[in-house]
């Protein structure tokens, strides 16, 4: 654990849909922290509650039950200091790459001269500067993930979530795209103080995270294993 601090602490944290005899359980009982300085991976199968989890995480949805302290102040509604990149790309096709970076500072209501530097930087940060102009059907499907990259860390979120984001893409393009997310992480070249990343690949994890939580299929349990370390400088 960091030495820096505690980001996030879940207890108990349950989600349950439905009632009576249609009640489902995705995610249940599970304990969880997150400091400055780590990266986690949430590994399991399909089913297990992963994606969930990272969602009640970041605040896109309210757990049925449990506690969740982020800085050690109970989280309520989308937590302003965490983002989240999709498995899908989930960009605006009638907005350029430029413009669909720039739109998660304009949510913020940051002036336009503003976000328009700030999105020119998280740009060529991945490796996309000169496709500032260009559309999403332009571009490869590892290069519409840079953007989607470029728009979660545009905002300098002290906690980068990350959900299959490599599972879209082909496996030379996923493995270049890991690469470089590694790099700019471990070179310290982004303000994430901790990335918490959905993953049901083994290999994957195992690469990318200094820590991985195991989901247990039937919501019963998490096993919490160390793997290479990949603390940035």
């Amino acid at each position: 654990m960091s030495e820096n601090g505690m980001l996030l602490q879940l207890k108990q944290v349950s989600q349950q849909y439905g009632s009576g005899e249609r009640r489902f359980t995705a995610v249940e009982e599970i304990d969880l922290t997150l400091a400055e300085g780590e990266f986690v991976a949430l590994l399991g199968p399909s089913g297990c509650g992963k994606s969930t989890l990272l969602r009640i995480i970041t605040g896109l949805q309210e757990a049925t039950s449990g506690q969740i302290l982020y800085r050690e102040r109970p989280l309520r509604g989308v937590n302003p200091q965490a983002t989240i990149v999709f498995q899908t790309f989930a960009l605006f096709p009638w907005l350029t790459v430029l413009e669909n970076v720039a739109m998660a500072l304009k949510a913020k209501g940051m002036p336009l001269d503003l976000r328009t530097t700030r999105s020119i930087d998280a740009l060529d940060r991945v490796g996309l500067d000169g496709f500032e102009n260009a559309y999403p059907r332009e571009l490869s499907g590892g290069m519409r993930q840079k953007v989607g990259f470029a728009r979660a860390m545009v905002t300098e979120p002290e906690l980068l979530c990350l959900d299959e984001p490599f599972s879209a893409l082909d496996v030379l393009s996923a493995e270049a795209l890991r690469g470089e997310l590694l790099e700019l992480w471990t070179g310290g070249q982004i303000p994430t103080k901790a990335i918490l990343m959905v993953s049901h690949n083994i290999e994957e994890a195992v690469f990318m995270a200094d820590r991985i939580v195991v989901m247990d299929e039937n919501h019963e349990e998490t096993l919490e294993i160390a793997a290479a370390p990949s603390t940035p400088t």
